[in-house]
């Protein structure tokens, strides 16, 4: 009970620190933008603000973020599974704090989850028997992710970014095939259906509505974090 509490409230308050953290590197980025904004054609995206909204979602981000740290805490057997799902958790949901607003992802998150994944694997040989499966599962969790998310971007038009394929590689470093392959495959579902009601909205709702190419384009981490929680929750790693 005492593991899965301390678990519990480490990876929600970690996980608000970076979304507040990476909230104010995003708005520091917009406010340079903005102050240079002669030299683009390219309408810049509003800054984050404190508002009842603001409040209202990190209080959802902070439960959120306790029901995962809590079925992950339960469901896995591994101490360092855990704590590799709690990197994960957390890059992947500071990635999509910033890549709502600017359509890309800061290198600090994908490099940072491939450290500690390294250092993980690192451990690992030392204390667990099997340490050369969990080698192999890495690698070829970083290799599939990195294969898959690259050739689907070339389909998509470049709709997958680098730094998208970046900090799925990453993951499949940290968390091995298994769970990244049902992360990519709920993440790429959940993308699917909502381009699906956005091409129908575009086609029969908004119609007569001019539509730039920059509200066209998705960010792909908010999908990235929603199946990662899915997946959390679902137990299905």
């Amino acid at each position: 009970m005492l593991y899965s509490v301390t678990v519990v409230v480490l990876w929600t308050v970690i996980s608000l620190a970076v979304v507040i953290y990476m909230a104010k590197l995003t708005n520091r980025y917009i406010a340079e933008e903005t102050e240079r904004k002669d030299i683009y054609s390219v309408e810049l995206p509003k800054p984050y603000g404190k508002s009842v909204k603001s409040y209202v979602v990190l209080f959802l981000l902070s439960v959120i973020s306790a029901l995962c740290a809590f079925f992950v805490a339960k469901s896995v057997i591994s101490v360092f599974f855990c704590i590799e799902m709690g990197f994960c958790y957390i890059a992947v949901l500071g990635s999509a704090v910033a890549d709502i607003k600017l359509n890309k992802i800061p290198n600090i998150l994908p490099i940072g989850l491939f450290v500690s994944g390294i250092i993980m694997i690192t451990l690992q040989s030392f204390f667990i028997d099997e340490s050369v499966l969990y080698f192999i599962s890495s690698f070829i969790g970083c290799l599939l992710s990195f294969c898959i998310l690259t050739v689907s971007g070339k389909i998509a038009k470049n709709g997958i970014g680098k730094g998208d394929v970046k900090l799925v590689s990453a993951i499949g470093l940290t968390v091995g095939v298994q769970a990244v392959f049902v992360l990519m495959t709920t993440s790429l579902l959940i993308c699917l259906a909502v381009m699906i009601g956005l091409r129908v909205k575009e086609k029969y709702i908004d119609k007569n509505k001019s539509i730039s190419d920059s509200q066209n384009k998705l960010a792909f981490a908010p999908f990235l974090y929603l199946g990662f929680v899915i997946m959390s929750i679902g137990s299905i790693y």
